[in-house]
C-alpha cells in the first residue's frame, strides 16, 4: 500500500541509489535539508539576476511554506521534494521605489563574525527604514525593521511545516 499518492514517483538521486544498490539516506538528515536549500537559493539567486537583467520584475515568495501541503499537492510534487520558495516573474507595470538593503557590512565578515558592528548598523537601517515607509505609507503599519523583524520571529509563523516535510520522508533523525 502507498503511503501518498505520489510515492510512485520518485527524485533523480533516489533512482540512482535504488539502481545502484545504495539507498539513499541524505533526506533524513539535517545535512540534506540544509544543502537542499541552499542549492534552491543558488538557483533562484541566477534566476533573479539572469531575469532582472531582461528587465522581468521578480518576487520572491517566502511564504510559500504556509501553504505547503497545498502546494505539494497543486504541483503533485514526488515524496522526497518539498517547495521551499516560490518566485514570481512578470513585466512590472511601474516603477515602484526600491526598499532600502541592510548595510553590507552586516553581511560581509572579515575573518570572523564581527556582532560588534551589528547594533549601530541595525539602528541606522531602522532610521532608514522609517522614512521609506513614510514616504509609501506603510509606517504604521510596519514601524521599522526591528519592530516588523521581531514581530514576525516571536512565533513559529509556518508550524505546519514540520509535518509537512515528514510526510514527504524527510525524517531528520540523523
Amino acid at each position: 500500500m502507498l503511503e501518498s499518492p505520489y510515492d510512485f514517483i520518485k527524485i533523480k538521486t533516489n533512482l540512482a541509489g535504488e539502481k545502484t544498490g545504495n539507498p539513499q539516506v541524505i533526506h533524513e538528515s539535517m545535512e540534506g535539508t540544509l544543502t537542499g536549500t541552499f542549492d534552491t537559493g543558488i538557483a533562484m539567486g541566477g534566476t533573479i539576476i539572469a531575469t532582472e537583467s531582461l528587465g522581468i520584475g521578480i518576487v520572491p515568495i517566502g511564504g510559500i511554506s504556509q501553504s505547503s501541503d497545498e502546494v505539494i499537492e497543486l504541483l503533485e510534487l514526488p515524496k522526497y521534494t518539498y517547495p521551499i520558495a516560490g518566485l514570481a516573474l512578470g513585466y512590472p507595470s511601474d516603477n515602484s521605489k526600491q526598499k532600502p538593503r541592510m548595510p553590507f557590512e552586516t553581511f560581509k565578515h572579515n575573518e570572523k563574525y564581527n556582532t560588534e558592528i551589528l547594533k549601530p548598523a541595525i539602528d541606522k537601517y531602522d532610521i532608514e527604514m522609517v522614512a521609506y515607509l513614510k514616504e509609501i505609507g506603510r509606517e504604521a503599519q510596519e514601524g521599522n525593521w526591528s519592530i516588523l523583524t521581531s514581530n514576525i520571529y516571536i512565533t513559529v509563523y509556518f508550524p505546519k511545516v514540520y509535518g509537512s516535510i515528514k510526510t514527504q520522508g524527510f525524517k531528520k533523525d540523523k
